[in-house]
């Protein structure tokens, strides 16, 4: 694996002007398409994620062979998904190792991407394949997210995919008495203000008063900044298990999350968003054979303990 776009996340990384919301481009060193180990091909439904008529979302599918999608019966397209680490809030980097940040030396998190190639000047080209651009220079290898292609806290808690396949969810434990939840869409990006603003929810305690076991039930409110849900618990002691009981909105089920905290919850620190894209670090030399493996793609498919939604406790 080690010749498998090993080389081509080792360098400066940028914007692609005009290419679409959530891609990146990776200069390289031009190398024979023949010695780069390309991903397989899968095959999405192009309706994943997409919120149905009956007010559902299309559920994510995925298959190895081109076809139709047997839930909207629309073709599939071809993607090929491949597994990068970049920056948890500057997704303008992309290695193919752990490591650090360049931009703020936060520990880069791993994510899934679709894998296609592009030309700087001409960024409608979008290939499954690597080739020559129209001025005879070799293609830039593009990196789009993925929905559900990000499943890592953003401030140090615990994640979870809501039953529903697209709302995304994290607990936090940041100190005594304190649950915060935090809320995103499939692509892990937090929800807007006015869709929090339908969110309802409880946290519920477990403990042992007399050798009696008990529950209390805490409400969650929306933090005046509306960026999380908070509730005031009796938890005090580590290690603090909680269960929060979520509706998306007043006439969605209740969803049920167990979170098990063996200590608080640290949130990284805070990266203003200056907008300026910094180049990584110089290329290093290609590793040798013995050298680290490339991590293997990720599955595209949440794959997070949950339980289904369940009635009021």
């Amino acid at each position: 694996m080690g010749s498998r776009l090993a080389l081509l996340l080792s360098t400066a990384l940028v914007v692609v002007p005009g290419s679409t919301t959530g891609s990146i481009t990776a200069q390289q060193n031009p190398r024979p398409a023949a010695d780069i180990e390309l991903p397989p091909i899968s095959w999405a439904c192009p309706m994943n994620g997409v919120v149905m008529p009956d007010g559902t979302r299309h559920t994510d599918v995925f298959e190895t062979e081109k076809g139709n999608c047997p839930v909207c019966k629309m073709a599939l397209v071809a993607v090929r998904l491949d597994s990068i680490w970049t920056c948890p809030v500057h997704p303008v980097i992309a290695e193919k190792q752990r490591g650090k940040c360049p931009i703020d030396h936060r520990d880069l998190v791993q994510v899934t991407v679709g894998l296609s190639w592009t030309c700087g000047g001409h960024p409608e080209i979008d290939q499954l394949s690597p080739g020559t651009c129209p001025d005879g220079s070799a293609m830039a290898v593009k990196y789009t997210q993925r929905p559900h292609g990000n499943h890592n806290p953003q401030h140090g808690g615990l994640f979870f995919m809501a039953p529903d396949n697209w709302h995304h969810l994290e607990g936090t434990f940041p100190q005594a008495r304190v649950v915060r939840i935090y809320l995103y869409d499939d692509y892990t990006k937090p929800l807007p203000r006015d869709q929090m603003k339908s969110v309802q929810g409880r946290i519920i305690t477990r403990s042992s008063l007399g050798g009696v076991p008990r529950e209390v039930s805490f409400p969650l409110a929306q933090s005046r900044n509306g960026q999380y849900l908070e509730a005031k618990v009796d938890s005090r002691a580590l290690p603090a298990s909680i269960v929060a009981k979520i509706k998306m909105k007043a006439d969605a089920p209740e969803y049920h999350f167990d979170f098990l905290f063996t200590e608080f919850s640290k949130a990284p620190p805070d990266v203003a968003a200056t907008g300026v894209v910094r180049k990584a670090p110089a290329p290093t030399p290609p590793p040798s054979a013995a050298g680290p493996a490339v991590a293997p793609a990720q599955s595209a498919v949440c794959a997070f303990a949950l339980r289904q939604p369940t009635g009021n406790q």
